[in-house]
């Protein structure tokens, strides 16, 4: 759950309906906190201060599976009254583990990511220096 506003929200509730293929196991978190409650029926996660995000998490295990299939799962929050919604589809595959996740923000590619991340650049830069070196005492050595 994310504010985007300048003001805090205040008594946040967020529910998620989940696929009939996967049961929910419980490990229910707000910011790694546990959490009471049944996260179909609905919690409260309590505030969230303006330009921060809440991050909810739970586990769940797929049910055997004879066929693969596609399922939607939407996870809707509710602020005093105004309700927001936001869906993702989750592809249920035989024999194999999956995780899908719901958030309202679109995601950016792994170059964007790479790019937000300011302490990546200093280790590529770190590198890139000491290959520099490297070459250029062998390129020196030869000469």
């Amino acid at each position: 759950m994310t504010n985007s506003s300048n003001a805090q929200i205040d008594n946040v509730s967020v529910s998620a309906n989940i696929p009939n293929e996967v049961s929910s196991l419980g490990n229910l978190q707000a910011n790694g906190v546990p959490v009471s409650g049944d996260i179909v029926s609905g919690i409260n996660i309590g505030s969230i201060a303006p330009s921060t995000t809440k991050l909810v998490t739970f586990e769940g295990k797929t049910q055997t599976l004879s066929t693969a299939a596609t399922e939607q799962a939407t996870a809707t929050s509710n602020v005093s009254g105004a309700t927001e919604s936001d869906s993702v589809s989750i592809n249920l595959t035989t024999g194999q583990v999956a995780g899908a996740s719901v958030s309202s923000t679109p995601a950016s590619s792994g170059f964007l990511a790479f790019l937000k991340r300011w302490y990546l650049w200093i280790i590529v830069g770190l590198v890139l220096i000491f290959l520099f070196i490297i070459v250029f005492r062998r390129l020196s050595s030869n000469v």
